[in-house]
């Protein structure tokens, strides 16, 4: 589950944050329903329980370059893409790993046009384009002053190709320019690939949480950012 599916399951709308320093920004802290929301594999809105898949799971360690992706922010003509991204992927994702009720629970809640208006127009959420083509999607928020990664996917015909790190990156990038000094995620316990995927972008594993209510258990971790990564 992703930082913003599970801040929504908690009772916000996302959880992106961490344990340290982490100055506020401009954007709405998550609640915690978001909080639980991302740990599931979308978002990770939340708090300590209900959390969910992220958006990276699926994903490998080590990916091919793609010298043609182009990571941007979203806006409004992104609504369908950004919406279709997660319809897409989470069942493929989360179908095997948490069964289906909780991918319908997870689609109803966190991928609908009007569950992601607001985070694109708080300008929270990033699109990669493959030769114009929208094929991923990543969004972060504050929660109790800390940056989480709420959501990162892409679909699963381009996993693989260098668009999960290439959005990755930007995260960090954007991170490390607004003067943070962490980011925060979570996923699903057992995910291998998506554990795989944070390593390879050095994010170190901080505790795990349980679920609860039926959910999964997640783990979650944080990357240092470093004012090197500002340029990077």
């Amino acid at each position: 589950m992703s930082g913003e599916e599970r801040a929504a399951q908690v009772g916000g709308e996302e959880r992106a944050g961490g344990r340290s320093g982490v100055r506020p920004s401009a954007t709405e802290s998550a609640s915690g329903e978001e909080r639980a929301a991302q740990v599931g594999g979308e978002e990770r809105a939340g708090g300590r329980s209900g959390v969910r898949p992220s958006a990276t799971e699926g994903m490998s360690g080590e990916e091919r370059a793609e010298p043609d992706v182009v990571v941007r922010r979203a806006d409004g003509d992104d609504l369908v893409a950004v919406v279709d991204i997660g319809r897409r992927t989470w069942p493929v994702t989360f179908g095997p790993i948490a069964g289906e009720d909780y991918v319908a629970m997870g689609l109803a809640k966190w991928w609908t046009q009007e569950a992601t208006i607001p985070a694109i127009r708080q300008g929270r959420v990033s699109v990669a384009e493959l030769r114009g083509e929208v094929v991923g999607m990543s969004s972060v928020g504050m929660n109790d002053h800390k940056l989480w990664m709420w959501k990162l996917y892409v679909l699963p015909e381009h996993q693989g190709a260098g668009v999960g790190g290439a959005l990755m990156r930007a995260a960090v990038h954007k991170a490390a320019a607004d003067g943070y000094d962490e980011l925060w995620l979570s996923y699903l316990k057992g995910n291998d690939q998506a554990a795989a995927f944070y390593r390879h972008h050095g994010f170190t594993e901080v505790e795990e949480e349980h679920g609860g209510s039926g959910l999964p258990d997640s783990i979650v971790a944080r990357r240092p950012i470093t004012p090197e990564d500002a340029t990077a």
